[in-house]
């Protein structure tokens, strides 16, 4: 199942398994749909001998293969139909190759304006070694659709900012969200005062320090604002470590943005706070690297 949109601008969505999907098939749609442009569902599958062949010396027989094949494609046609059921007039196609699952999603990531992942992903490794490695050398942004019920789509968007790194890629894609949704969107930063320094402890010193914090967030924040009237903006510092306070101010949120490196094969891996998010939240996650506004 091709078309010629796989050359053009889309929404590109990863189908695994179709039932545990179906969040994940829903906010692609919905997401598409929203942008205008076309959804693209594409499944790769790897296959792997079972242990009636894996011992055997001679090749596994076609008709094998054929089997894998097939099954993998009934998996995209169900993921296809279950689109259209969400959106009848969404204009939709899809691909279903043989190779390695990051590798395959990461070339799809080149004519993507996003592209977006399920937990089913994963199987049994839940967030984990495949998401990372999508997340950290796909070209465009990526977002990360748990299991379970979605957010309502009126929720708010949250995006995180650490203001010691450029968040101009987060900040647009997470505005421009937020306008297209007509929903409120939330800037967060955390901080907490040095613990190593005496003087910090001083209260003084330590209100000083988060004016400063709150000033350096609205500063932030105003390109933005004046860009994107229409966006109700607040800005909130929290004493919190970054996950805590990420996954509290997360909590019922439509969407989670996070600024994270580009797709250099070296620079590009994600943090430990990054991880620890994808794992605890219960909301959608976007990753928007650096340099790209989605």
């Amino acid at each position: 199942m091709t078309s010629s949109s796989s050359h053009g601008r889309q929404v590109t969505a990863a189908v695994a398994d179709y039932v545990r999907d179906q969040p994940m098939l829903d906010w692609a749609t919905a997401e598409a749909v929203s942008r205008r442009l076309p959804l693209w569902l594409v499944h790769a599958y790897e296959w792997q001998p079972g242990p009636v062949w894996a011992g055997r010396l001679r090749s596994v027989p076609d008709s094998v293969l054929q089997e894998a094949q097939v099954a993998a494609e009934r998996q995209l046609a169900d993921a296809v139909n279950e689109c259209r059921s969400i959106e009848p007039g969404i204009e939709i196609a899809g691909s279903c190759t043989e190779g390695s699952v990051a590798d395959v999603l990461v070339a799809a990531s080149r004519h993507a304006e996003l592209l977006v992942l399920g937990s089913a992903i994963e199987h049994r490794h839940r967030i984990g070694s495949l998401v990372q490695a999508v997340a950290e050398r796909s070209l465009s942004p990526v977002a990360i659709v748990p299991a379970g019920q979605l957010p309502d789509r009126t929720a708010r968007v949250v995006v995180g900012l650490d203001l010691r790194c450029d968040s101009d890629s987060s900040l647009a894609f997470a505005f421009e969200y937020a306008h297209r949704r007509q929903i409120t969107l939330e800037a967060v930063t955390c901080w907490r005062p040095d613990l190593m320094d005496s003087e910090s402890m001083l209260e003084p010193i330590v209100a000083a320090e988060q004016a400063q914090v709150e000033q350096r967030l609205c500063d932030e924040l105003m390109p933005w604002r004046q860009k994107y009237p229409d966006v109700e903006v607040l800005a909130s510092v929290l004493e919190r470590t970054p996950v805590t306070g990420l996954i509290e101010r997360a909590d019922g949120c439509g969407l989670l943005v996070l600024g994270r490196p580009g797709s250099h094969p070296v620079r590009a891996m994600l943090g430990s706070v990054h991880l620890a998010v994808l794992r605890r939240a219960t909301c959608p996650v976007a990753l928007v690297p650096a340099g790209q506004a989605g």
